[in-house]
């Protein structure tokens, strides 16, 4: 059973379905630069706790410099 459109039903369905393959993909990008900022996000959260870290350890190093070399002065005199 063949069923026959007018060129009005087909023009609409057409439009349909194109409009249907463009939300499509709309959506897929969407979703690929949702995925993008996400992963941009934690990036970025990574970098400013190694640098958070990175400044903590330097300051305890520091610190435990400062009372090593009070030690040794300490023992020179």
């Amino acid at each position: 059973m063949s069923v026959v459109l007018s060129d009005k039903e087909f023009d609409v369905i057409s439009k349909f379905y194109d409009y249907a393959d463009k939300l499509y993909h709309h959506a897929d990008e969407m979703q690929l630069v949702t995925q993008y900022k996400g992963e941009k996000i934690n990036y970025l959260a990574t970098l400013r706790y190694k640098q958070l870290t990175k400044e903590i350890l330097d300051k305890k190093q520091q610190e435990s410099k400062s009372v090593r070399d009070g030690h040794l002065k300490k023992l020179v005199k």
